[in-house]
């Protein structure tokens, strides 16, 4: 009577499975999927802006280094907009280095 039962049981609960459940798990593995590939875009266009960003800043420091008579507002607006960018920059935190692994002592030769 128990592996009838058990049949029944899984019969029933796969049919259940197949006409009401799957649809949904499909849907919502093609939408985590189709999410993370446009995140991945996202990321990659953010990794692009901050690299331009990053050396367009580096270029203007090294024309105001360059110059010899440098008003305070430049370099007060230099100092602004670097401050903006480690505010971006600090949005998502680093990750932290990796420690150096333990010294292994050296075995003794026989």
């Amino acid at each position: 009577m128990k592996s009838i039962a058990t049949w029944f049981t899984r019969v029933v609960f796969g049919h259940f499975f197949e006409t009401i459940l799957r649809p949904y798990f499909e849907r919502i593995f093609m939408s985590m999927t189709e999410l993370n590939a446009r995140l991945a875009g996202i990321n990659a266009q953010l990794s692009k802006v901050a690299n331009e960003i990053n050396t367009k800043l580096d270029e203007l420091r090294d024309a105001i280094d360059a110059a010899d008579d440098i008003p305070a507002e430049v370099t007060a607006s230099l100092d602004e907009l670097q401050s903006k960018v480690d505010s971006l920059d600090s949005i998502v935190p680093d990750p932290a280095p990796e420690p150096d692994p333990e010294p292994t002592p050296e075995e003794p030769t026989p």
